[in-house]
């Protein structure tokens, strides 16, 4: 017998594993930590993030996942708390889609739009929210669920520049 993701999936949330939310995301999600990330050209709702800062955190969400929309005022937060920080979130919806939400919720951080899926596509995002941090080299050195994201752990990150 053959066990698809799919179907584990559904043991699992047949079983009340909630838990094992932030594993199961990861293994259907293809970003790995110490992975050198090739950034493809993208669009942007309005202006890519500023320049400098030691890390970004690359948030991939989307407008309809309600676990995506509880995030962003911790990632608003953050971009407060941490100024090295850069935060992109990254979507593959319409630009008009959107522009139509962030009329109502707020999106401090800059915004991304891949409808291609240059950038989706290639990580194998399949499963929102997730989000990856990136050094200045464009290395991973975090990925998974933002909520589970220590701030201890991103602030010495953040201070080894």
């Amino acid at each position: 017998m053959t066990i698809t993701r799919r179907a584990s999936l559904a043991t699992l949330a047949s079983l009340g594993a909630v838990s094992a939310q932030a594993g199961l995301v990861d293994w259907f999600n293809g970003v790995r930590v110490d992975a050198r990330i090739d950034l493809p050209p993208l669009d942007w709702l309005a202006a890519p993030p500023p320049p400098g800062g030691t890390m970004t955190l690359w948030y991939f969400w989307a407008t309809w996942c309600e676990p995506c929309r509880q995030t962003l005022p911790l990632l608003n937060t953050w971009l407060t708390r941490y100024p090295a920080l850069r935060i992109v979130a990254v979507t593959d919806e319409p630009a008009a889609t959107v522009r139509s939400f962030a009329e109502r919720v707020p999106l401090q951080m800059a915004v991304a739009l891949d409808p291609q899926r240059a950038l989706l596509g290639p990580l194998g995002i399949r499963a929102l929210p997730y989000a990856m941090l990136l050094d200045r080299g464009q290395v991973v050195r975090w990925k998974g669920q933002p909520k589970a994201l220590e701030p201890a752990q991103l602030h010495a990150w953040l201070a080894q520049g």
